[in-house]
């Protein structure tokens, strides 16, 4: 109604549900998992996502599900920032995406783990 009132003559509300977890449904829909990953930075959709149990992303599908890179994504510098109980301190791992993306090389993209926190960097231009 409130809608109505300024913009639209008619307006319609449209929700849609991605997935229903299985205990709210009663068996149906996937696995549920507690897992996320977060990517920031230079990406369409910044924000935390759900891994479920019986899946494998890497980085370069993690940004992927994230939208994307934006128009000035520093592509061959992404962080993976991931904790690591054997040390004290997170673990910084570098990818360089565009040799995925643009070349093939697979071998270089690197299984997201749950909690990674994954960071896409802004290109520098100098004028």
């Amino acid at each position: 109604r409130e809608l109505e009132k300024q913009y639209f003559q008619q307006a319609t509300v449209i929700v849609s549900i991605e997935s229903i977890p299985r205990n709210l449904s009663g068996g149906a829909g996937p696995d549920v998992s507690e897992d996320f990953f977060t990517v920031f930075g230079q990406v369409a959709r910044q924000g935390k996502y759900e891994m479920f149990a019986d899946e494998e992303r890497s980085v370069s599908h993690a940004i992927l599900k994230a939208g994307g890179f934006a128009p000035f994504a520093l592509t061959k510098d992404v962080r993976i920032i991931r904790k690591v109980k054997t040390e004290s301190k997170p673990v910084e791992i570098h990818v360089n995406v565009d040799e995925i993306m643009t070349k093939g090389r697979m071998e270089k993209d690197i299984i997201v783990r749950p909690n990674d926190v994954i960071i896409v960097k802004e290109k520098k231009i100098n004028f």
